[in-house]
């Protein structure tokens, strides 16, 4: 489970008054190595999908509307009640109201790596850790604004948004109960705080917050 912020500076872009993060998921597979002393390293690979709902709610523009052969009036004879039919153009105009409910995606591939300490009581061990993640490559698909006009995006360059070998920092920990010597139950969590700027519009910042909430196994090769 993943809590984000999209970590925007003052001012942010255009779409970020339009956009809400949501909750997200993480998965990750990873290798630790015991060092000297408690010590630990451990890194692998790992799969993150953050989500936002782009919402607007806005007025367009003044706009006409020509209803071409209508009846403009209608003449009646007061003596043999007949009645004769007048057509035209007529021009209508008005403002129209638009609604724009769209859930966007951000899928990031990632390779963390971190440095840690642990403690064992009994069957049950803790571990802090801190480290980084580097973003291989990412996939987006979702729909934004820029200067007013709504349009759909399936990549860095419509989106605004390139993580792209961007760089956080990570800090966690983590509780693991051993059933056996070889097998565990882990329950923790880590955050990541953007290092590496992801915009790529001119004059704006975007270092994203996660926080991931985990639980899941662990296996002891020796």
């Amino acid at each position: 489970l993943s809590i984000w912020n999209q970590g925007y500076t003052n001012p942010g872009p255009e779409n970020a008054a339009f956009e809400q993060e949501l909750l997200s998921w993480t998965t990750s597979l990873q290798v630790a190595h015991s060092l000297p002393t408690d010590f630990f390293i451990k890194a692998g690979f790992q799969l993150t999908q953050l989500e936002h709902l782009f919402a607007y709610d806005g007025q367009n523009h003044a706009q006409s509307i020509v209803l071409t052969a209508t009846i403009t009036t209608i003449y009646r004879d007061v003596v043999t009640g007949l009645e004769r039919a007048e057509r035209g153009d007529v021009t209508l105009e008005g403002n129209s109201y638009r609604q724009v409910r769209h859930y966007n995606q951000t899928r990031l591939y990632q390779l963390p790596i971190s440095f840690g300490k642990q403690w064992q009581h009994s069957a049950w061990q803790w571990q802090v850790y801190a480290g980084g993640v580097l973003h291989l490559s990412s996939q987006q698909a979702g729909r934004s604004i820029r200067e007013g006009l709504i349009y759909d995006y399936q990549d860095a360059s419509r989106s605004g948004v390139n993580p792209n070998w961007a760089i956080a920092a990570s800090l966690g920990t983590d509780v693991a109960y051993w059933f056996n010597p070889n097998v565990a139950v882990h329950f923790g969590g880590h955050g990541l705080q953007g290092i590496s700027n992801w915009s790529t519009l001119e004059g704006v910042e975007m270092r994203p917050r996660i926080l991931n909430l985990e639980v899941g196994l662990g296996y002891r090769l020796r």
